[in-house]
């Protein structure tokens, strides 16, 4: 039986920009549950902030604005019918 080597040791990740607090648009839909489109109409609509960085190409959302969108459209009651 030959002798099985060890795998290489995997490549250490730089950290990007999005990597805790900032979350790119896909992330930000996934983490609410929406698709990218619904999350650029509620950008559009000034529901959701972006953050850019200075140097950075991309646009992100900060996490606590998602977290504050999601407390404000919490109910204690169901729908009224």
């Amino acid at each position: 039986m030959p002798a099985t080597m060890p795998l290489p040791e995997a490549p250490k990740r730089r950290p990007r920009p999005t990597d805790g607090r900032l979350l790119g648009i896909p992330a930000a839909a996934r983490y609410l549950g929406v698709s990218a489109f619904t999350l650029r109409r509620l950008v559009r609509l000034g529901a959701v902030p972006l953050v850019k960085l200075p140097g950075v190409a991309s646009w992100y959302v900060d996490h606590a604005d998602l977290d504050g969108l999601v407390s404000t459209g919490k109910r204690t009651k169901g729908p009224s019918a």
